[in-house]
């Protein structure tokens, strides 16, 4: 019996693109100089320092973020915003702006620029940004690079390119997954970049995504999660308990019903329930989706990943409070 295809890639997110130009940035010195005269072409004789991944800093998160010396010795920052199918957040392009400020004001660097790296048909409006990458550009450059990981790196752009053109578009949870993970920074109320990092963990399958807290003082059987019901057409968020004891089931309901009126979720879809179902969600927002996945808009994707992260940032203190 022969075996079966493999693909050498099942999906590709937006974490693995950027994760995957950062190593040839650190790798490829040609890489670096094409990058450098494509989103800092005023730069003249730019000396490398360092490329970092995921900074979070002054207003939010800093995909990647590469520090260059120029030709006089000043230091040059460039922040580049790395998107594949993902909306902009509100007022994300100018939190980089005002970081690159910050920067300049604490004397980290003299100046600064703001990129993007994306899917050529993910890009439009170019005139936020100094300078902008295509996958597909990078696909150019690779063709004639002599590095070992060429081939590799081609299949992984060749696959994000894909996904933003829509020949694979990626589930419904594989987009909620995306959005959480891109907007870490939006746990607010669990720490700061790292720190959520190492506090929670993700996870999903075909229809639903979980978020797990490492927290000590958190029950490792309260999850939070959305799952997506095609044959009812909804994104159900919420916070379940799971294979626990009723003294639990009851005592973690007593908190998210002491806190459920202060919850910052639209009224008319959010409800608690005390069923004692133990896979029953116990608070949940509903979200009316399209039956079909490829019909869910950004918006409402967003919308889910904003819900779960409200429930997090709302209850999780409340629950290692209560559970310390």
């Amino acid at each position: 019996m022969s075996a079966p295809n493999r693909s050498l890639l099942s999906r590709v997110r937006e974490r693995d693109t950027q994760l995957a130009f950062v190593q040839l940035l650190q790798t490829s010195p040609a890489f670096r100089d094409w990058v450098i005269g494509q989103l800092a072409p005023e730069i003249q004789q730019a000396e490398f320092l360092s490329v970092s991944h995921s900074v979070v800093d002054y207003f939010g998160e800093t995909d990647i973020e590469i520090r260059l010396r120029d030709e006089a010795g000043g230091d040059h920052f460039i922040l580049v915003e790395c998107k594949i199918d993902a909306s902009f957040l509100p007022d994300q392009i100018e939190r980089y702006h005002k970081r690159g400020d910050k920067y300049c004001e604490k004397g980290f660097c003299e100046d600064f620029s703001v990129g993007l790296l994306a899917p050529e048909e993910y890009v439009s409006d170019t005139d936020s940004f100094d300078g902008v990458i295509t996958f597909e550009q990078i696909l150019q450059q690779l063709d004639g690079l002599s590095h070992d990981g060429s081939p590799f790196f081609s299949t992984l752009f060749k696959k994000a390119s894909a996904k933003e053109a829509g020949t694979e578009k990626g589930s419904v949870i594989d987009r909620i997954d995306s959005h959480l993970q891109e907007r870490i920074d939006e746990f607010s109320q669990l720490g700061e970049g790292e720190q959520v990092a190492n506090l929670i963990d993700m996870d999903s399958t075909e229809n639903r995504v979980r978020v797990y807290s490492n927290h000590p003082d958190h029950p490792d059987d309260i999850r939070y999660e959305t799952r997506f019901y095609p044959d009812e057409g909804t994104l159900v968020c919420g916070i379940g308990v799971f294979s626990a004891p009723d003294e639990l089931h009851g005592r973690v309901y007593d908190v998210l019903a002491e806190h459920f009126e202060q919850l910052d979720l639209e009224e008319a879809q959010t409800e608690l329930s005390n069923r004692r179902l133990k896979s029953q969600g116990l608070v949940k927002k509903t979200i009316p989706v399209p039956a079909d996945p490829d019909e869910i808009t950004e918006i409402q994707v967003s919308e889910a990943a904003t819900a779960v992260i409200e429930l997090i940032n709302h209850y999780h203190p409340e629950i290692v409070e209560e559970f310390r």
